[in-house]
């Protein structure tokens, strides 16, 4: 076993956060800060955007069509602030395959 992870395995044992030894943090092996750092870490390197500062990261990605050229893509938040309505409606759009009447334009989402 290397020392790394015997250190690890102490500050496990111990309660300390397997990262940089402060106190973990309830039935967790890091604390808060070093599980801030890290979730952060994870959402940038899978491309994930958090929406309205909730902490929930958006699983899709929208698009705008205009008959076959794409006219916005983005974030249902970034959709509504172009087309000047709000992110619900947007995703009512792109659920239920609705053709917004006012300017012809279809919305469509994928996973990401």
């Amino acid at each position: 076993m290397s020392s790394s992870a015997t250190t690890r395995a102490k500050y496990r044992e111990l309660g300390l956060c397997t990262e940089c030894g402060k106190p973990a943090r309830e039935g967790k092996t890091t604390c808060a800060d070093c599980a801030a750092k890290y979730s952060k870490a994870y959402r940038q390197r899978k491309g994930i955007e958090v929406i309205r500062g909730r902490g929930r990261p958006s699983e899709y990605i929208y698009t705008a069509w205009r008959g076959r050229s794409i006219v916005k893509r983005g974030t249902v938040g970034e959709l509504a602030k172009f087309f000047g309505t709000d992110d619900k409606t947007i995703a009512l759009y792109a659920v239920k395959g609705i053709r917004r009447r006012k300017d012809e334009v279809y919305f469509e989402r994928e996973r990401i």
